[in-house]
């Protein structure tokens, strides 16, 4: 192995326990001493611009000095001290004392319309102390919301309640599938039976404006398997709990009419014989006397229903801040922390989008974290719940949507004017009252509130300018301009077409899809999904894993190394990433750059520090390469490296040329194929394809690299539209493999017949522009059309639905059910016996279809 000189050592501190040799790599020696890798370190596209950033993105981005990073720690130790555990529940209000007595001593049923804040979850476990005779059974939207509820069940000693999600019931009681919907359908399809007895005497089914019409099916079987069983036509007890204001899942088909609508007997009404009561929790206990005058006058309500603060004034309002959204409101907002001594897992930062870049939220992002703050920002815009322990003592930055269910003292909203109607919010009642997501949005604030509106833009339509300034703080640190060119949107990543969409939808999708099963699902490889960040607390690493698996392999089995190359050109052409990258990173990369092109030997720590680097790129935010320690990047082991790249090297022949990392762009509609009267032909479709294979004996393969728990629907989409993307630029008909190197799972993907594509292209343009121009919930109950104009139905309609079981709405599982089994060998085994088989039949192809 060859030694760096002293300096460069010095420079990278010592050597990780585990490294790559990869003059010993298979065939790499060969092609060394024929001259066919270039080991040379003169090449000038690797330099870097190292130099001082602008003094504006300095002064901006001026860091913690030692005493403001002191008074962070110790409000965090005092918000920890201080933290009461509390052993009995608090007193309930009259609003919720009202509901307990309807349902102790009236034996009503409950449909209870709460407000934000308004306490839903300490209604219900008060219910259940109240009644310790019943057995409870609550059911919460997601699983924070599961766990946080089942907490503090147990603080106070609650005995009598079982707490779960949909999901978890149905992993629980039928099949681990059903930790998706698919499993959720197949249940009711194959009527599953009941892997063991269920007893609950009261059902309790919160957040019910989130239900869908898949959960509701489901729900209905699950009641019907327990009381069938039970040979009783009484039926259990019901609470129904949710805010119509809060209905923000549309684009999945969920449905407030759920709740306003559950005491209907198609609904939930067939599952009790006793009467309901409609009672409304109306007074927060979170919001503000001033948030609540701004909400109820300047957000609105469709049903002119108001909220009203359960707290006393102390005369804050929110902030109303009209400023330059790409240079203010960081230094605002650290102001605004020192003002109101806040600690980081105080602050809530809210945007539109996360993945946008035509939002301010990555340069406040990469300054508060350059600063030295611990910010927390989900790695996928589409996940909805916040993983609670990476965002433990932290800044958290999300959209208007994962912020549902959040609670902090400071909520800071990016984008408060009419720009979030122009690119977000099209639908025609928006400009009456404000829209659901952005209700939610105003809402997460315990103590202040803070509205950032681009001086750009104007005032978002349902504010009452006239005398907006009775009831917010107004800070005009510019005048408001003439309204800026809107953006024009001229293409679209894969991931964006795919992203929320609705179970009907994506079933219309793959039914147009073919699938086939190159090797079953082994044991999973057990990889670590946080890490200790510089202050202890957790960064995920999960997304950076699945970056680094082509790059093993590449390294391990090529002696190549795209993403190192591809680096220095990226950083030049990302200006948020390269004004707010800081200088030692980019020495970093240097250096092991260097280190690369003299002596091709990295180490583990080198490689996933370069995919960490790779991923800021990709998606413009650099807190977690300011996050994470230098020693924290071992969290892959050699042997978990070997794993994975030899399962990716188990599709890659080693005499084929292979691509990783293949950007694909400039990809029209009119190259597609696809026809559309909703966007243009010059409309660009764009993506990232893992690995190509130029396999001149056959069709070139393409693979797409997961490394997940299981393969969900979208990852087949996903592969498709790469297939098509590929087809479209090379005109040759191109393989598509799908693979998840933690299971080893891999599928043929491939469309049914001819033109199938494009025309799920068409669907997916049609469904997604017209969700975000002309309506709010896509009507897709005729399959045998692409997608129908978007209409709402109207009340009647739904009540018709429910009448037939959603059957209509609900589309038959088309997925295979081998998609996601459980698997029963380790990859090793299932590997050997391929090859066995493979042997036995004197065909290699169907060892592995990428072959000659």
């Amino acid at each position: 192995m060859m030694v760096l000189g002293k300096r460069l050592v010095a420079a990278l501190g010592p050597a990780p326990q585990y490294r790559l040799s990869l003059p010993y790599s298979r065939g790499y020696a060969r092609r060394i001493s024929s001259g066919q890798c270039n080991a040379s370190s003169s090449d000038t596209s690797t330099r870097l611009d190292i130099k001082r950033r602008p003094t504006v993105s300095r002064s901006s981005s001026r860091k913690l000095t030692q005493n403001e990073r002191i008074q962070l720690s110790r409000r965090r130790q005092d918000k920890l001290a201080n933290s009461i555990q509390y052993s009995s529940l608090p007193q309930p209000t009259e609003e919720q004392q009202l509901a307990m007595e309807l349902f102790k001593w009236q034996g009503k049923n409950l449909i209870v319309e709460a407000c934000a804040g308004s306490g839903k979850t300490t209604l219900i476990l008060h219910l259940v102390e109240d009644n310790p005779e019943l057995q409870f059974l609550v059911i919460a939207y997601n699983n924070r919301l599961s766990a946080e509820t089942r907490e503090r069940a147990e603080a106070v000693g609650l005995k009598n309640a079982r707490i779960s999600t949909i999901h978890a019931l149905g992993v629980k009681y039928y099949s681990s599938e059903c930790s998706k919907d698919i499993g959720l359908k197949r249940v009711v399809e194959e009527d599953t039976k009941l892997s063991e007895a269920v007893h609950f005497d009261a059902l309790v089914l919160d957040e019910l404006q989130d239900m869908s019409p898949i959960m509701k099916r489901f729900m209905d079987k699950f009641y019907k398997d327990v009381y069938a069983s039970k040979g009783c036509d009484i039926g259990c007890r019901i609470v129904a709990l949710g805010d119509t204001r809060q209905e923000i899942y549309v684009f999945k088909d969920s449905d407030s009419r759920f709740l306003t609508y559950a005491d209907a007997n198609d609904v939930f009404g067939y599952m009790s014989n006793r009467p309901w009561q409609r009672v409304g929790l109306r007074k927060s206990n979170r919001l503000t006397p001033g948030m609540a005058d701004f909400i109820n006058t300047d957000i609105g309500d469709p049903k002119g229903s108001m909220i009203y603060s359960n707290r006393p004034d102390t005369g804050v309002k929110p902030r109303y801040i009209i400023c330059r959204p790409f240079d203010d409101p960081e230094n605002l907002i650290r102001g605004m922390i020192d003002e109101w001594c806040l600690a980081e897992d105080d602050i809530l930062i809210l945007t539109p989008s996360t993945r946008s870049y035509g939002t301010p939220t990555r340069q406040l992002i990469n300054g508060l974290a350059f600063a030295g703050y611990a910010v927390h920002v989900p790695t996928d815009e589409a996940t909805e719940a916040i993983n609670p322990r990476a965002a433990q003592g932290k800044i958290i930055c999300c959209t208007f949507h994962q912020a549902k269910g959040l609670e902090r003292r400071a909520v800071f909203v990016l984008g408060f004017d009419d720009s979030y109607l122009e690119f977000f919010d099209r639908s025609p009642k928006a400009t009456q009252c404000a829209g659901n997501a952005l209700f939610v949005a105003v809402t997460r604030a315990k103590e202040y509130l803070v509205l950032f509106h681009s001086y750009e833009r104007d005032f978002l339509p349902h504010i009452q300018t006239e005398t907006l300034e009775q009831r917010v703080e107004f800070m005009q640190k510019r005048s408001i301009s003439e309204k800026s060119l809107s953006r024009q949107d001229d293409h679209k990543g894969v991931l964006d077409l795919i992203r929320h969409l609705p179970d009907s939808v994506m079933t219309i999708c793959l039914q147009h899809i073919s699938l086939s099963e190159l090797s079953p699902a082994g044991y999973p490889t057990d990889l670590v999904g946080l890490v200790n960040d510089v202050l202890r607390l957790k960064e995920e690493v999960s997304e950076i894993t699945g970056l680094s698996i082509p790059s093993f392999h590449q390294i391990l089995y090529k002696g190549e190394f795209t993403v190192i190359e591809e680096l220095p050109e990226r950083i030049r052409t990302k200006e948020a990433v390269n004004r707010g990258l800081e200088d030692a990173h980019k020495i970093k990369l240097a250096q092991i750059k260097m280190k690369w092109d003299k002596t091709h030997v990295l180490d583990i720590s080198d490689v996933l520090y370069i995919c960490t680097l790779f991923s800021a790129c990709n998606t413009g935010y650099l807190n977690k390469l300011y996050s994470i320690p230098e020693a924290a990047y071992s969290w892959i082991s050699k042997d978990q490296m070997h794993e994975l790249a030899d399962t990716l090297d188990e599709w890659i022949p080693k005499h084929l040329a292979v691509e990783y990392e293949h950007s694909v762009s400039g990809i029209t509609l009119e190259d597609l194929g696809v026809s559309s009267s909703i966007m243009p032909k010059s409309f660009e479709i764009r993506g990232a394809v893992d690995v190509i294979i130029d396999n001149a004996g056959a069709h070139p393969v393409l693979i797409e690299v997961k490394c997940t728990a299981n393969l969900a629907p979208d990852h087949i989409l996903q592969t498709l539209l790469y297939k098509a993307l590929m087809e479209a630029k090379t005109g040759k008909i191109w393989t598509a493999i799908l693979l998840n190197v933690r299971t080893g799972q891999a599928v043929n993907v491939s469309e049914k017949q001819t033109g199938f594509q494009q025309k799920i292209i068409e669907m997916l343009l049609e469904f997604r522009y017209r969700l975000s121009g002309k309506s709010e919930r896509p009507d897709t109950r005729d399959p045998s059309r692409v997608i129908k104009d978007l209409i709402l139905e109207s009340d009647e309609e739904f009540l018709e639905e429910a009448h037939t079981g959603f059957s209509s709405r609900v589309a038959s599982t088309v997925l295979p059910k081998w998609l996601t089994a459980e698997p029963q060998a380790s990859k090793e085994e299932i590997r050997h016996s391929r090859k066995t088989r493979a042997l036995q039949t004197g065909s290699l192809r169907r060892y592995n279809p990428v072959v000659d």
